[in-house]
C-alpha cells in the first residue's frame, strides 16, 4: 500500500514527484511562473497605488481651487444653514448628524463644484453636538457629493496632464 501514489490531482504531493524528474521540472516551472506573475502583479499594484495617490492629491488640490472660487457663495450658504437651525444661536454646536445632513441639501444652492460642497459640509458638520455627530454628519454628506459631468471634464483637463507626467516619472 505504501507504493501507491497519493491521489493528488495537481501532482504537488512529494510521493508523486520524488522519482519523476519530468513532473518535478514541470512543478518547478509552474512555481517560477506563478512567482513571476505574482511579482509582476505586486509591481503593477504598487504603480496603480502611486497613481491613485497622485489622483487623490490632485482632487484635494482641485477642491481647494474650486472652493476658493466660490468662497463667497459658501459663506452665504453657511449663513443660510445657521438661520435654518433656530437653536444654533443659543445652543451652538448642538446639532444631530441627521439634522445637519437634512438641512445641508436645503442650504447648498448656487454651488457648482464638489470642492465647495465639501467645504460647506465641513463647516456645517462642525456644529454637531459631539464628536460622533460631527464626524457622522460629514461622512454622511460626503457620500452624496460627487462631480457632475461638466466639473469632471474640467477636472480631467486639469489633472490628466499632471497624471501623465507623473506616470512618465514612474516609467509607465
Amino acid at each position: 500500500m505504501a507504493n501507491l501514489p497519493i491521489p493528488d490531482n495537481d501532482g504537488y504531493h512529494y510521493l508523486n514527484w520524488k522519482n519523476d524528474e519530468n513532473l518535478k521540472k514541470k512543478l518547478l516551472d509552474e512555481r517560477k511562473n506563478d512567482c513571476k506573475a505574482y511579482e509582476e502583479e505586486k509591481k503593477q499594484k504598487h504603480i496603480d497605488d502611486q497613481i491613485e495617490g497622485k489622483r487623490q492629491e490632485l482632487i484635494r488640490e482641485w477642491d481647494k481651487i474650486t472652493s476658493a472660487k466660490e468662497y463667497k457663495q459658501i459663506l452665504i450658504c453657511y449663513e443660510t444653514f445657521k438661520n435654518k437651525i433656530p437653536f444654533l444661536s443659543t445652543h451652538f454646536d448642538m446639532g444631530d448628524s441627521t439634522q445637519i445632513f437634512n438641512i445641508f441639501h436645503e442650504c447648498c444652492g448656487g454651488l457648482e463644484y464638489s470642492g465647495s460642497l465639501k467645504k460647506l459640509a465641513e463647516l456645517m458638520s462642525n456644529h454637531g453636538k459631539n464628536e460622533f455627530h460631527r464626524k457622522d454628519a460629514y461622512r454622511i454628506i460626503l457620500r452624496f457629493i460627487c462631480m457632475n459631468k461638466d466639473e469632471e471634464k474640467q477636472f480631467n483637463a486639469f489633472a490628466n496632464p499632471k497624471i501623465e507626467a507623473f506616470k512618465k516619472t514612474l516609467g509607465v
